[in-house]
């Protein structure tokens, strides 16, 4: 019988069993054996720690920046869940979805560079003033692009994209088609959805056949083709 304790405090026995008595050299390898048992599940507990900080801080970032205006409360966590339902309608594979539902509240953190006076301005905003907000996305892959986790790498790249359009009508980088990451039309798509389908300071919501109506239009949506998240 083996006993694993690991710096962590997990604490484990081990029943070795064997057809004769064991030799020291037996006891040795076993000793071996538990010692790198300890180690590894160390290791497990480490990355899952590692993994529930990273969503606590995706969370938290997006918690602050909806906090700065009560119109959008729980915003990124709705685009979040109904990106990683498209995600899926558009054939990606569950790990990918979750993923993308795990940074999407994140997309727009870079509107904490934003000056209050613009963002939270009632009523429309002057081309200057517009030209002040498209900055958020600059600004939150700034925050985001040095981190060597592949999750924030990921978050990086949506808070950067997710102003693109498919016809290359977007920003920062009108960016066309595939040249977006598919995430990035996920988010673009579902963000813009909830937009227009909540009040805002400056807009009643859109009934949902107005809004269909607009996707059809300029965002490239192709009815009953959920995988075709952008017009070929």
């Amino acid at each position: 019988m083996g006993y694993i304790s690991s710096q962590i405090g997990s604490e484990n026995v081990i029943l070795v069993e064997s057809p004769h008595p064991l030799s020291e050299l037996d006891r040795d390898l076993v000793r071996i054996f538990l010692n790198n048992a300890a180690i590894a599940i160390d290791n497990i507990y480490l990355n899952q720690e590692i993994t529930d900080t990273q969503k606590e801080i995706i969370t938290t970032l997006g918690e602050v920046v909806e906090n700065r205006s009560k119109e959008t409360a729980n915003h990124a966590l709705r685009v979040a869940e109904m990106s990683k339902l498209l995600a899926l309608r558009a054939g990606l594979s569950k790990e990918d979805a979750e993923v993308l539902r795990m940074v999407v509240p994140m997309h727009d953190v870079g509107k904490i560079g934003i000056p209050d006076a613009i963002l939270l301005k009632p009523g429309r905003l002057t081309f200057d003033e517009f030209e002040v907000i498209k900055t958020h996305t600059q600004i939150g892959y700034n925050i985001l692009k040095n981190s060597g986790r592949q999750l924030m790498k990921t978050a990086a790249l949506i808070a950067l994209q997710h102003h693109e359009r498919c016809d290359g009508k977007g920003y920062p980088n009108g960016l066309k088609g595939d040249e977006i990451h598919i995430f990035g039309r996920i988010v673009e798509i579902i963000d813009v959805f909830d937009a227009l389908s909540h009040d805002r300071i400056y807009k009643e919501a859109w009934e949902l056949e107005r809004i269909l109506a607009l996707f059809r239009e300029e965002h490239g949506l192709v009815h009953g083709q959920p995988g075709r998240v952008c017009r070929d």
